[in-house]
């Protein structure tokens, strides 16, 4: 069975199936801009993975990597339009980027592999 709730805001929907929920999100044309002027590279990546975002200029973005589980590992503010993170730290997987422009509260989430 399914059931669609809305949570938190308008953008989101919780769907619960029998024993399991997950929750997701809409974009909106905020998130769509972010999404299109957003690069991430390389990926996957050893050293140091790169988010470039074109004609975002003078805007706050603050990005967050967490490992598969959920857990926060790196967090980087900054307002440069290219923004790189060192991932020596991070152990070889799955990661998730969260990058969201602080000045309309746009998100993003990208896939990043570390080997």
């Amino acid at each position: 069975m399914v059931v669609l709730q809305p949570f938190d805001s308008i953008r989101k929907v919780r769907i619960k199936f029998v024993d399991q929920e997950v929750t997701t999100s809409t974009l909106s044309v905020e998130d769509f801009d972010l999404l299109k002027s957003l690069s991430m590279y390389p990926n996957p990546s050893s050293n140091n993975v790169y988010f470039e975002l074109k004609n975002i200029l003078f805007d706050k973005i603050t990005i967050t990597i967490f490992d598969i589980s959920g857990r926060k590992v790196k967090q980087i503010t900054s307002n440069k339009n290219i923004i790189k993170i060192g991932t020596q730290s991070l152990t070889s997987g799955i990661y998730f980027a969260k990058i969201k422009r602080d000045s309309n509260n746009s998100i993003v989430t990208k896939k990043l592999i570390i080997k």
